[in-house]
């Protein structure tokens, strides 16, 4: 995802961290790692989201997140995407889900962690 403008550097800083984070995430979900997604994503149901991707086990995603703004509030951060969702496959043709995406994230330990994801994504 590209950084949106901003003017202040600690802010820019903290945007970048919270981009990466995001980063992390995608490349997590992308790889069908539950375990990587949880370390990005701490609150999410690891042995569920195991089982969603063990179905797809012959398959991939492919995950944009293109983010619109990131409002930050000391510890914590809003972040408004367009998230487009498209399972890969050789033998199989998939229709993407597209919608807006809320990531709400929390700094802890100088780190960014997603701490809900509220998605509208739709077919």
């Amino acid at each position: 995802p590209a950084a949106p403008r901003t003017t202040n550097a600690s802010a820019t800083d903290e945007t970048t961290q919270i981009l990466r984070a995001l980063q992390r995430y995608r490349a997590a979900y992308e790889a069908l790692d539950a375990k990587a997604v949880a370390a990005v994503y701490p609150g999410v149901n690891v042995s569920n989201l195991q089982a969603a991707f063990a179905e797809f086990s012959k398959m991939s995603y492919d995950l944009r997140v293109a983010v619109n703004g990131v409002v930050i509030d000391g510890q914590t951060a809003s972040v408004d995407a367009s998230e487009t969702i498209r399972p890969v496959a050789k033998s199989v043709r998939a229709d993407p889900r597209t919608g807006t995406v809320i990531f709400q994230l929390r700094k802890t330990g100088g780190d960014w962690t997603i701490q809900s994801v509220r998605s509208d994504a739709r077919k």
